[in-house]
């Protein structure tokens, strides 16, 4: 694996193309939900989320940059989704860490198929977790 010295400031995410490529051309169920900080006004993914009838759900930054109510909302839309439609789907979770866990066990115990895609070593690998 090649490696280089990248600072968090010189990588810029196009997080519309990253759900476009995380797709992979499939279609989205009911409702689908996006949880975040809000992005670079420029990026393509609120044209992404109008396009395709997201909900989004922003949550600002604390002091010290950290987002703290993302991944309690993100766990919240999975129970509801859980919740309304009683027959097993699959859950397609985009995460930059690991807070999730107790959600995706209860999915995965009660028949969800649940995709994780998820950031490793400072943001600048994607990669995909069966």
């Amino acid at each position: 694996m090649w490696s280089e010295n990248i600072s968090k400031e010189d990588i810029y995410i196009d997080y519309g193309r990253l759900v476009n490529f995380v797709l992979n051309g499939r279609k989205l169920g009911d409702d689908p939900v996006i949880a975040g900080s809000p992005p670079y006004m420029n990026d393509t993914l609120y044209e992404y989320l109008k396009e395709n009838g997201f909900k989004a759900r922003k949550f600002s930054r604390n002091g010290a940059g950290q987002e703290k109510e993302v991944d309690g909302e993100v766990c919240a839309s999975i129970a509801d989704v859980m919740e309304r439609y009683k027959r097993p789907g699959t859950i397609i979770l985009l995460g930059g860490d690991g807070d999730y866990g107790p959600r995706i066990r209860r999915a995965l115990l009660k028949g969800w198929t649940v995709e994780v895609w998820f950031w490793k070593i400072g943001n600048k690998i994607l990669l995909f977790c069966i």
